[in-house]
C-alpha cells in the first residue's frame, strides 16, 4: 500500500498525537468512572482474584486454566497493591489499544487513522468495560498489539507469540487469530506462523510434567464443556436469548460506527482489512451460532461480543477517494435496517437503531456529494454522541445497577443498626457486596462479611482442577483470601452450625436454593427488611431435643 502523503500525515486525521490524546480522555474518563463503581462487576473482581492467587500459588494457577494464566501473570505484580490499582492499570491496558490500531490503520495506509482510534475510544461497551476489570478488553489490546506488531513494526515472530497467548485469555478471540495465521500463510511472514504455537506449546508441555498427564488440557479445560448438574441452565436452550432489541443494543455499545463499513471501498482495502471483516463476520455468527450446538453454554452478555470491535480496523478508508461513490447497494442496506429498526421500535420501544441509521445515511449522503471532510466530522461527531448516550451504557450490561439497588438496602439498615451490624456474622450470596460495603466505608476495618460458596463453583473447581497432585488443596487455600468474601462452603452452611447472631442478605436464585432449600430454611428465618429484590433476615437457630 502507498503511504500517506506528507500533508495526510499533517492532518488532524492522520496525526499521531491524536490517538494518543484520545487514549489520554479514555483513561481519564475510566479512572473517574472507577471511582463511582457503577461498572464494578464481579467477573472483573474474578479477574484481580486470579492476579492475586496466581502470585499466592504461582505453580498451581499457572496449570488451572480457568484462572487465564497470561491475564494472571500481567497483573499478578500489582494485585496485592489493591483494587484500585489492578483497575486503573486494566483502564490503562485498555486505552492502549487506541494508539495501536491507529498505528496500523497508518501503517496500511489509510486517509484518517485516527477514525479508527475514535471507533475504539468512543465504544461505550470498551468504556464500561475497562473499569469493571473484565478481561473482554484486554483480548482486545493483545489482538490490537500482535496487528501492530505484524504490520507497523514488521515483527512477525513477536506478533505470533502474542497472538498464540490470546486464546488462554479469551477463547472467543482464536477467530481472530485463525484470520491472522490465514493471512500471513500465502504472504512472507512464515515465522508468524512459527511463533503462533509457541506459547500454548510450552504451557501443554510444561503442565504435562505438573499433572502428568499429556492430556490435561482436556481433562482440566478452562470451562465446563457442559452444564453441570449443579449450574442452572439458561434459557431453554441451556442459554439466555436476547431479543433483536437487545442485540441491536449490544452491537451499537460495541461500535456505534458500525453501519459506516457499509461505505468501505472493498478492492481498495488491505487484504489485512479484508481478513478482520471476515473474520469479525464469523465471529459475530459463531458467538450467536455455536450455544445453539450445545458445544458452549455462556450466556448473552454483550461484552461476549466485544472483539466485533475488530471489524472497525478498516475505518479509515472512508477518508480516500474510493469511498466517495459508494452508491446504492448502501442506500439498500439502510432501507432494510430501516425497517427492522421501525419493528423493534414497535415491538420494544427502542430506538437505537433508528437513530444510528439516520446518522449513517447522513454520512453517505456526504460521500455522495464528495464531501470527506464533511462526512469525516461527522462521522466523528455520532462516535462521540455514542460515548455520552445513556441506553448503550445500559445496553452493555456492565453497569451494577440491579447491585446497586441491594448494596442500597443494605446501607441503610447498616446505618439504622450500626451495633448489629458491626456484631453480627453476616452471610450472603451477592457477589458485590463485601467488596462494595469495604469501598464504602460501611465497616470497620477487620469486620468480614462471609460469601455462599455456591455449588455450581463448587462443581467447577472439582472438575476443573487435579485433586491428586496437591493443586485443589493449593487453590483452594488461596481462594480463602481472594474470593468474594470469606468463603463459606455449601456443606458448611447448616443450621446447626450457626452460632451467634447471624445476619443473611441474600438474593433469590436458582443457586441459593440448591444450597439452601426453603423447606428447610425458611422457618429459621425472620425477615427484616425485604426490598428491590434483597432479603435482610435474622437467623434463629432451630430447637434442639433438650428444648423441645
Amino acid at each position: 500500500m502507498a503511504s500517506a502523503t506528507p500533508r495526510a500525515r499533517r492532518s488532524l486525521a492522520h496525526d499521531p498525537r491524536l490517538a494518543w490524546a484520545l487514549a489520554a480522555l479514555f483513561f481519564t474518563v475510566g479512572v473517574a468512572l472507577i471511582r463511582t463503581d457503577r461498572f464494578l462487576h464481579d467477573e472483573g473482581l474474578l479477574s484481580w482474584f486470579f492476579a492475586g492467587i496466581l502470585a499466592d500459588e504461582p505453580i498451581a494457577t499457572l496449570f488451572f486454566l480457568k484462572a487465564r494464566p497470561p491475564l494472571a501473570l500481567l497483573y499478578a505484580p500489582i494485585s496485592g497493591l489493591g483494587l484500585d490499582v489492578f483497575l486503573w492499570l486494566h483502564v490503562l491496558v485498555a486505552a492502549l489499544a487506541i494508539p495501536l490500531m491507529a498505528a496500523v490503520a497508518r501503517a496500511l495506509g489509510q486517509g484518517a487513522p485516527n477514525l479508527v482510534a475514535l471507533a475504539l475510544a468512543a465504544s461505550p461497551m470498551m468504556l464500561a468495560a475497562a473499569p469493571s476489570g473484565v478481561g473482554n478488553t484486554d483480548a482486545i489490546t493483545g489482538l490490537a498489539l500482535a496487528l501492530y506488531l505484524l504490520v507497523a513494526r514488521r515483527s512477525p515472530a513477536a506478533a505470533g507469540l502474542v497472538a498464540g497467548a490470546l486464546p488462554l485469555v479469551r477463547a472467543e478471540i482464536t477467530i481472530y487469530v485463525l484470520a491472522l495465521a490465514l493471512y500471513c500463510l500465502p504472504r512472507a511472514r512464515r515465522r508468524f506462523l512459527y511463533a503462533l504455537p509457541a506459547v500454548g506449546l510450552a504451557l501443554a508441555l510444561a503442565g504435562a510434567l505438573y499433572h502428568q498427564d499429556v492430556l490435561w488440557f482436556i481433562h482440566y479445560p478452562p470451562t465446563l464443556t457442559s452444564p453441570g448438574q449443579d449450574t442452572p441452565a439458561f434459557g431453554e436452550h441451556g442459554y439466555a436469548q436476547a431479543s433483536l432489541g437487545q442485540t441491536a443494543g449490544a452491537l451499537l455499545s460495541i461500535a456505534p460506527l458500525l453501519g459506516l463499513l457499509a461505505l468501505l471501498p472493498w478492492r481498495a482495502l488491505h487484504p489485512l482489512e479484508r481478513a478482520l471483516l471476515l473474520a469479525g463476520l464469523a465471529f459475530g455468527l459463531a458467538i450467536r451460532g455455536l450455544p445453539f450446538t450445545g458445544l458452549f453454554h455462556f450466556d448473552d452478555s454483550p461484552r461476549y461480543a466485544l472483539p466485533l470491535i475488530m471489524m472497525m480496523a478498516p475505518l479509515g478508508r472512508l477518508a480516500t477517494t474510493e469511498a466517495e461513490g459508494r452508491g446504492w447497494p448502501a442506500a439498500a442496506l439502510y432501507v432494510a435496517l430501516l425497517v427492522v429498526g421501525d419493528a423493534i421500535d414497535r415491538a420494544e420501544g427502542s430506538r437505537l437503531l433508528l437513530a444510528a441509521i439516520a446518522g449513517w445515511a447522513l454520512v453517505w449522503a456526504l460521500l455522495r456529494r464528495a464531501r470527506p471532510r464533511l462526512s469525516l466530522a461527522l462521522a466523528s461527531a455520532l462516535a462521540l454522541a455514542a460515548a455520552a448516550a445513556p441506553q448503550l451504557y445500559e445496553a452493555t450490561r456492565l453497569a451494577s445497577d440491579d447491585y446497586a439497588r441491594s448494596h442500597a438496602v443494605f446501607a441503610r439498615w447498616v446505618e439504622e443498626h450500626p451495633a448489629r451490624a458491626r456484631e453480627s456474622r453476616i452471610i450472603t450470596n451477592i457477589h458485590l457486596l463485601s467488596t462494595w460495603s469495604r469501598r464504602q466505608g460501611l465497616f470497620e476495618a477487620g469486620v468480614t462479611i462471609d460469601h455462599i460458596v455456591s455449588r455450581d463453583i463448587e462443581e467447577e473447581l472439582r472438575t476443573l482442577v487435579n485433586q491428586e497432585n496437591g493443586q485443589y488443596e493449593a487453590l483452594l487455600d488461596a481462594l480463602r483470601r481472594h474470593f468474594y468474601g470469606r468463603p463459606l462452603a455449601a456443606d458448611a452452611l447448616r443450621p446447626e452450625l450457626l452460632e451467634g447472631d447471624v445476619i443473611f442478605v441474600i438474593h433469590a436464585d436458582e443457586r441459593l436454593e440448591r444450597v439452601m432449600p426453603r423447606d428447610q430454611w425458611a422457618p429459621l428465618m425472620t425477615t427484616l427488611v425485604e426490598e428491590d429484590g434483597v432479603r435482610i433476615a435474622a437467623f434463629t437457630p432451630p430447637a434442639s431435643p433438650r428444648d423441645r
